[in-house]
C-alpha cells in the first residue's frame, strides 16, 4: 500500500493515494494496532533533560573572567520536569560562575526550555574542571554538563578573585563597607578605568571609596570598597567591572548577597462565623500565623478593634509574645457571641516587628432574632487510655444536651468511615428530637484485638450551629505482662492493678495456679501496711492547690518494705476519660523526683510497700495536687515601647 504514517504528540494521520474505502478491514486493524501501540510507548517514555551546548572557554590569567555564554536546559522528553536546582559542582566549581537563577525551581513542559550564562573565572592556574548539576524531581538523565577551562599564571591584575560574599542583610538595610585591594602585578604602569556594577541584580550594590580611577604603577596597589543594600529578599548577585587599559577581556570581582525579610501569612485572613440568635456563643474558630518571611518575626500581644470587637471573644493564644523562625507557626483562636441584630465586623490586630506591620485578621458574623437550636455534648473525645487485650473496657458516656429554645434534632448517630470492631456503640439519641433541656446519651466500649493504637470517628448530625457534628475516640491494646491471683482465681492483668486489687502478682502463669491453689500465707507473717505521710497534695481533688512542679519530689513516712515502694503517678484528663500514667514502677527510698518535668494540669499519686517476693500491700489513699503553668521570659531583643509608639495603618 502506498501511504505514509507520520506521528506527532497525539496527531496520527495516513496519507495515502487509494481511497479510505479501498484499504481492506485487515489492514485497517493493523494500522489500529500500529497506532495504540506507539501511544503506549510514548505514555511510558520517561523525561529527559537535554543540556547544551558545552561552553568553550578561553585560555584565561588567573583573576580574568571570561565573557558569559549561554546554555540552555531543554526538556526532551514527553512528560513534565520540575527543575529543583542549579549548581555548580565537581573539582574546581570556585572558577566558574553562574551569574542566573531563570532554571532554578521551575517546571519544564515537554518542549520547552530555560537558559542560564556561565562564565570562566580562574583563581588557579592549569586545568580547571567542574560540572552544572541540575538538580530535578526523579533525578531526570542527564543531569549534569561538564565544564573545562585553563587558566595561566600569567594576569596583570590581582583583584579579590573569590569575590565578596555579603551573606544575610535585611531589606532596606545598608551593609557594611567591604573593601577589594587591586595589585599591578606587571613590570609597567596601568591606566585602571573606573569601576562599574553589572550583572543581574548591580542596583542591590552600591560603589564607595575608589583610589583605582587613576595611573596605577607597576607593583603599586589601589582599592575600591562596595556595600550591598538588598531592595527584595532572595538571592543577589552582581559583577564589579573595569579595565586595565590594555585591551584584554575586563576584570570582575563577583559581589553577592542574600537579602532577608520577615513577613506574616494568616489562613485565613477573614473569619466568617454563622449567623446566630444574640447572646449565643459560636463554636471556636483558629487563624493561623505563618512566618513566610526569611527572617525572625517578634509578635506583641494580639488585641482586637473595630465597630463590634465586643462580640468576638480572643481567646489564649501561643501567638502572644512570641518568636517565630521563618517557617514556624502559632495559632489564634476566637469565638462569637453576638451582641446586637445584623452585621457585626470586628479584626484581631497583630502587632509585629516586619516591614509592613501591624498585620490584622478580619472577623464576621452576623445577630439575628430568630430562635435557633443549641446543643452541648460533651465530652468533645473519649480516650480509653490503655486496655488488657481480649477484655472490654467499661462504657465511655457521651452526653448530648438541648440547651436552646428550638428543639434539638439528632439524626443518625453511627461511626463515620471504616467501622473498627474494636469499638462498640451503644446510644438512644439517634433520630431523635429534644426538648429544651433533654438530654441523651452515648456509650462506647473498647475491646482491643493486639497490641496498638485504635481510633475511630464517630459521627452526631443535628440541626445546632454551636456543637460539633462528630468526635473522637481511642484507645491502645496492651499486652498482658503477668497473671494475678485473687480469690483462688488466675487471670492475666497489669502488675499495678493486681495488687491494688489485693491480688497477688506472677510473671508466670504455672506459679500463679498454684499460689492460688495452695495454702494461703503464714498468719505469723506480718501483714505490709501501705505508707503514710504522702506529700505533696490533698486528699480531695476539688482541694487541690496548685504548686510549682518545676523542682517537684514526692515522698513519703518510712515504713516496712523488704523490697522497695510502688509508686503511680498520673495526670487527669480535662474531660471524662482515662487518666496518663507518668510514672509507675518500683523505688528504693522513701522519696521520687519525676523522671520529667510535669506539664501544666491536674495529678494524683499514691504508694504501696512491696516485699522482695513481689507482694504488696495496700495503696495508700489518693493525693491530689494541680501544676502551676511555666511562665515564659519576656523577649528582650524586641522593643515593645517602639511597636506601642508605632502607628497602626
Amino acid at each position: 500500500m502506498k501511504g505514509k504514517v507520520e506521528f506527532r504528540g497525539k496527531l496520527f494521520a495516513l496519507a495515502s493515494s487509494r481511497r479510505e474505502s479501498q484499504i481492506s478491514p485487515r489492514r485497517k486493524a493493523l494500522l489500529f494496532a500500529g497506532f495504540i501501540v506507539a501511544l503506549s510507548l510514548v505514555a511510558k517514555s520517561p523525561p529527559s533533560l537535554r543540556i547544551s551546548p558545552v561552553p568553550q572557554f578561553p585560555e584565561l590569567p588567573v583573576g580574568h573572567q571570561s565573557p558569559l555564554q549561554a546554555v540552555s536546559i531543554l526538556n526532551s522528553g514527553w512528560g513534565p520536569v520540575h527543575i529543583q536546582e542549579v549548581r555548580l559542582t565537581g573539582d574546581s566549581p570556585r572558577d566558574f560562575r553562574s551569574l542566573s537563577e531563570r532554571c532554578a525551581d521551575q517546571l519544564l513542559l515537554p518542549g520547552r526550555s530555560c537558559t542560564l550564562a556561565l562564565s570562566f573565572a580562574p583563581q588557579s592556574s592549569g586545568r580547571r574542571n567542574a560540572e552544572l548539576s541540575v538538580i530535578s524531581e526523579g533525578r531526570v538523565l542527564p543531569n549534569y554538563l561538564p565544564l573545562i577551562g585553563v587558566a595561566d599564571q600569567r594576569s596583570s591584575l590581582e583583584s579579590c578573585p573569590a569575590g565578596i560574599e555579603f551573606g544575610n542583610e535585611a531589606v532596606g538595610v545598608a551593609s557594611t563597607w567591604r573593601q577589594c585591594k587591586i595589585r599591578n602585578l606587571t613590570e609597567h604602569a596601568l591606566q585602571i578605568s573606573s569601576p562599574r556594577i553589572t550583572g543581574d541584580t548591580p542596583n542591590d550594590f552600591q560603589l564607595g571609596d575608589n583610589t583605582c580611577a587613576s595611573r596605577l604603577p607597576a607593583g603599586g596597589s589601589c582599592s575600591v570598597s562596595v556595600r550591598f543594600i538588598p531592595r527584595v529578599s532572595g538571592e543577589r548577585r552582581a559583577e564589579v567591572v573595569f579595565d586595565d587599559g590594555s585591551g584584554d577581556v575586563p576584570h570582575g570581582i563577583l559581589v553577592s548577597g542574600r537579602g532577608t525579610a520577615a513577613d506574616l501569612c494568616m489562613d485565613p485572613e477573614l473569619v466568617s462565623f454563622p449567623g446566630l440568635p444574640v447572646g449565643q456563643l459560636s463554636q471556636f474558630e483558629s487563624v493561623l500565623v505563618r512566618n513566610c518571611g526569611s527572617a525572625d518575626v517578634h509578635i506583641a500581644e494580639p488585641t482586637s478593634g473595630g465597630n463590634a470587637a465586643g462580640d468576638f471573644i480572643l481567646e489564649a493564644t501561643p501567638c502572644n509574645s512570641v518568636m517565630l523562625a521563618p517557617g514556624k507557626s502559632c495559632s489564634v483562636t476566637v469565638r462569637f457571641r453576638p451582641m446586637g441584630v445584623g452585621a457585626r465586623t470586628a479584626t484581631i490586630i497583630l502587632p509585629d516587628d516586619s516591614p509592613d506591620a501591624p498585620h490584622i485578621i478580619h472577623l464576621q458574623g452576623t445577630g439575628d432574632t430568630k430562635t435557633q437550636p443549641s446543643a452541648l455534648i460533651t465530652p468533645e473525645t473519649v480516650s480509653f487510655g490503655e486496655q488488657v487485650i481480649g477484655r472490654t473496657s467499661g462504657p465511655r458516656r457521651v452526653v448530648v444536651l438541648s440547651q436552646g429554645k428550638v428543639p434539638l434534632e439528632i439524626g443518625p448517630v453511627t461511626f463515620a468511615g471504616e467501622r473498627l470492631p474494636q469499638f462498640v456503640l451503644e446510644t438512644k439519641c439517634s433520630n431523635r428530637v429534644l426538648g429544651t433541656k433533654e438530654q441523651c446519651e452515648i456509650n462506647v466500649y473498647f475491646r482491643p484485638t493486639d497490641a496498638r493504637k485504635f481510633e475511630a470517628e464517630i459521627s452526631i448530625p443535628h440541626n445546632a450551629v454551636d456543637a460539633p457534628r462528630s468526635l473522637i475516640i481511642e484507645g491502645v491494646g496492651l499486652a498482658p505482662t503477668g497473671w494475678c491471683c485473687l480469690r483462688g482465681k488466675v487471670f492475666q492483668s497489669k502488675e499495678f492493678i493486681c495488687v491494688l486489687q489485693k491480688g497477688r502478682y506472677f510473671q508466670d502463669q504455672t506459679a500463679a495456679e498454684q499460689a492460688c491453689t495452695s495454702s494461703p500465707p503464714p498468719l505469723q507473717q506480718t501483714p505490709l501496711q501501705p505508707p503514710t505521710g504522702l506529700e505533696p497534695g490533698t486528699t480531695a481533688q476539688a482541694d487541690s492547690q496548685p504548686i510549682s512542679c518545676d523542682t517537684l519530689v514526692l515522698h513519703w513516712d518510712s515504713t516496712a518494705a523488704p523490697g522497695g515502694y510502688f509508686v503511680q503517678l498520673k495526670k487527669l484528663p480535662n474531660l471524662a476519660g482515662t487518666a496518663t500514667v507518668v510514672f509507675e514502677n518500683r523505688v528504693f527510698g522513701n522519696q521520687l523526683k519525676p523522671p520529667s518535668p510535669l506539664e501544666v494540669g491536674t495529678y494524683e499519686w499514691t504508694v504501696a510497700s512491696s516485699r522482695t517476693s513481689g507482694e504488696r500491700s495496700g495503696s495508700a489513699p489518693l493525693r491530689y495536687f494541680k501544676c502551676n503553668p511555666h511562665i515564659k521570659a519576656p523577649l528582650a531583643h524586641l522593643n515593645w515601647r517602639a511597636i506601642a509608639q508605632r502607628p497602626i495603618q
